[in-house]
């Protein structure tokens, strides 16, 4: 994610940084909307999006449905996404919205898809990400937090003042 523009997004402060070896799928809790399970070739874990606390967790999940189950969240069935499909939220009920244009470049003999991100507020246009190596971005269902996965792992928002 572009440190910079971040800044920009006066609304939104980071709240954590993990690097996650062989992601595969993310989600948010919509019963418990500031944890963001992640589950990769690794292990499965739940972070707090408030304080970046990470926990791991035992989940089973489908890759068809796009579902996941954890025993950190007993009684809830997560929508999960990642570079391989899902269906993030793009659109936050503040007004927030995320576009994803993608880009085939020929480098080193080999096509390669470079990735432009851009969040628009009611107020402005930010470019969040321009680089190769994205998974998926989205926002929580309240609009309250936002994550990125790419390359590098995963980077957690979450807005400085938050709307029920």
């Amino acid at each position: 994610m572009t440190e910079n523009a971040i800044e920009k997004m006066d609304k939104w402060e980071k709240t954590a940084e993990h690097s996650v070896g062989g992601f595969l799928w993310l989600g948010f809790s919509r019963q418990q909307t500031n944890k963001l399970i992640c589950i990769s070739s690794e292990y499965t874990s739940v972070m707090d999006c408030d304080t970046g606390e990470i926990k791991e967790c035992d989940a089973d999940y489908d890759e068809e449905k796009y579902i996941a189950v954890c025993d950190c969240f007993p009684t809830e069935v997560i929508d999960i996404y990642g570079q391989y499909g899902g269906y993030p939220v793009l659109e936050t009920p503040q007004g927030e919205s995320i576009s994803i244009q993608t880009q085939e470049e020929l480098y080193a003999g080999k096509i390669v898809k470079r990735y432009k991100i851009q969040v628009s507020t009611p107020d402005s246009v930010v470019e969040l990400y321009n680089n190769y190596g994205y998974y998926v971005c989205s926002f929580s269902v309240c609009g309250n937090y936002f994550v990125l996965a790419d390359d590098a792992g995963i980077t957690v928002r979450k807005r400085k003042y938050k709307n029920s």
